[in-house]
């Protein structure tokens, strides 16, 4: 068993080494560091140019926004879903789950799951 996981770990030093390899004259380290290239001068951005930047970033932020209330939705969604398939096991299940004598936490705990969820508010928010 031993020598069998010895073989499989220096197969694969073998091959990560040979990845290396591959990438070793890109990575000279020994000739020191590329030369810089000569600086540009930048052109001052005209209004519309802004206007277009602000807009851009005002408009990426509401389909963010967009996508999370999509997601929160099908959240809500799934999470009203497995309380429903929740609650119904646990009918099911009270006729050979009996809940013992001294079952207050356990009580407490069914009877915060019976409670009727406000029908606007979501589970997810």
């Amino acid at each position: 068993m031993l020598g069998r996981l010895f073989t499989f770990v220096r197969g694969q030093l073998a091959a990560v080494g040979s990845e290396i390899a591959q990438y070793r004259p890109v990575l000279n380290f020994s000739a020191g560091p590329a030369p810089l290239s000569p600086l540009r001068e930048v052109e001052p951005l005209s209004p519309a140019d802004h206007w277009l930047r602000a807009t851009g970033a005002i408009s990426a932020a509401i389909a963010g926004l967009d996508h999370v209330q999509h997601f929160q939705a099908a959240a809500a969604f799934q999470i009203d879903a497995a309380d429903y398939a929740l609650q119904h096991l646990m009918e099911e299940l009270a006729a050979v789950m009996p809940i013992p004598a001294d079952g207050a936490p356990l009580r407490a705990i069914l009877a915060e799951a019976a409670r009727p969820v406000a029908a606007g508010k979501a589970l997810a928010a």
